[in-house]
C-alpha cells in the first residue's frame, strides 16, 4: 500500500510540474518589486523548488532500493541497483540546482545572484546532466562486477568519459572570462581571487583529470572512491551557499521592514509636534541598520566557514590520514570513579 501511496505521489509532482514551475517564476516577479518584507514567499519558493526537483530523482531512488532488495548475487541486478543509486545520489543535487537556476527563481530573484552567472550555470548544468548522468551511471554498474577484464575496461573508459566531461564543465562554468565570476573578478581585478585566478582555475579543472588518469593507472578503486568524497564535498559547499544566500536574504527582508516601521515613526512623530522629538524617540538611522546587517553577514559568513571545514574534514578523514590527527587530541578527558557500597 505504501508503495502505491509513494508511487502516485511521485507521478502526482510530475503532473503538477510544469504549473509549480509557473508559480515559482510568479512568485519570483513579485519579489523582484523590492518592496517585500515577508520572507514567506522565499520560503515558498523554496519548498516549491525542492519539490520540482524530487519527482525523477526519487522514482530513481526508489527503483534503486527495490533492486537492493531482491535475494540474488546476479551481478546485472546488482550493476543495476548500483548504477541507479549512483544516478539518484548525483542527479538530485544537479536537478535541484537546476532548477534553483531556472529563469524568475530563486537564485535570481530571491537572493539576487548575478543573472549572468545564474544563466551560465543553468546552460552548463543542462548538457552536464545530459552527456554525464548516464555514463556515471554506467560506469558505477560496470563497477559492481569489474571481475571480467572486458568490463573492466569498459568501466574504465567511462569513468574517463565522466572525467572529461566534468573537467569540460568546470572549465566553462569558472571561466575567468565568461564564468560564475567573471563580473566579480573584472570589478575587483587586483583583489586575491584575481591574483590567484590561474591557480584555482587550473587547479578545479584538472583534479576531474587526475582522477581520470588514475583509472587509466589502473587504480579504479581509489579514483571512485576519491571522485565519490569530492561529489559529497561539493554537494556540501553549494549547500552552504544556498543557505548563506537564504540567511542574507532573510537579513535583507529584516531591514526593509525596520526601515519602513522606522519611516513610518518619523512620520508620525513629525506630525505631532508637541510629542516627543524625533531624536528622542531614539529611531534607528540607516546608518545603525546599515552597520547591524554588516554584523549579521560577517557572522554568519564566520558559522558557515566553521561549517564547511567541519563538513570538509569528516569528508576527508577516512581518506587522508593526516586529517586524523584530530582523533588523537581529545577536547576533554572523562574519569570514571567506582565507588563501592558495603552493606
Amino acid at each position: 500500500l505504501w508503495y502505491l501511496v509513494g508511487i502516485l505521489l511521485l507521478f502526482l509532482l510530475l503532473y503538477k510540474a510544469r504549473s509549480i514551475r509557473r508559480e515559482i517564476r510568479a512568485i519570483g516577479a513579485t519579489v523582484e518589486s523590492g518592496a517585500c518584507v515577508d520572507l514567506s514567499p522565499t520560503v515558498r519558493a523554496v519548498s516549491l523548488t525542492i519539490l520540482a526537483s524530487l519527482p525523477l530523482p526519487a522514482l530513481v531512488a526508489f527503483l534503486a532500493w527495490r533492486f537492493w532488495q531482491l535475494p540474488t548475487d546476479n551481478p546485472v541486478v546488482l550493476g543495476l541497483a548500483q548504477g541507479l543509486s549512483v544516478l539518484a545520489a548525483v542527479g538530485l543535487p544537479l536537478e535541484f540546482f537546476r532548477q534553483l537556476c531556472q529563469p524568475k527563481g530563486l537564485a535570481e530573484s530571491h537572493v539576487s545572484w548575478p543573472n549572468h552567472s545564474v544563466a551560465v550555470v543553468r546552460r552548463n548544468l543542462r548538457w552536464l546532466m545530459i552527456f554525464g548522468l548516464p555514463l556515471i551511471t554506467i560506469s558505477a554498474m560496470l563497477d559492481a562486477d569489474s571481475t571480467h577484464t572486458e568490463v573492466d575496461t569498459w568501466q574504465r573508459l567511462t569513468f574517463i568519459a565522466v572525467a572529461i566531461v566534468t573537467s569540460i564543465f568546470v572549465s566553462r562554468v569558472l571561466n575567468p572570462r565568461t564564468g560564475i565570476f567573471a563580473t566579480y573578478l573584472a570589478r575587483k581585478p587586483h583583489g586575491w581571487a584575481a591574483q590567484l585566478q590561474p591557480i584555482w582555475y587550473w587547479a578545479a579543472v584538472l583534479v576531474p583529470l587526475a582522477f581520470g588518469l588514475l583509472a587509466v593507472m589502473g587504480y579504479s578503486y581509489t579514483a571512485w572512491r576519491l571522485a565519490r568524497h569530492l561529489h559529497v564535498s561539493n554537494v556540501l559547499l553549494a549547500v552552504l551557499v544556498v543557505v548563506t544566500a537564504f540567511f542574507t536574504r532573510m537579513l535583507l527582508v529584516q531591514r526593509r521592514r525596520i526601515n519602513i516601521e522606522a519611516a513610518r515613526k518619523r512620520r508620525e512623530l513629525a506630525t505631532e509636534s508637541d510629542e516627543m522629538s524625533i531624536e528622542a524617540a531614539e529611531i534607528p538611522t540607516a546608518e545603525d541598520l546599515r552597520s547591524q546587517i554588516a554584523q549579521s553577514r560577517s557572522l554568519l559568513r564566520m558559522v558557515m566557514v566553521g561549517v564547511a571545514i567541519v563538513g570538509l574534514w569528516m569528508t576527508w578523514v577516512d581518506v587522508l590520514p593526516a586529517l586524523g590527527f584530530l582523533e588523537q587530541r581529545p577536547l576533554w578527558r572523562s574519569i570514571k570513579t567506582a565507588v563501592s557500597y558495603t552493606h
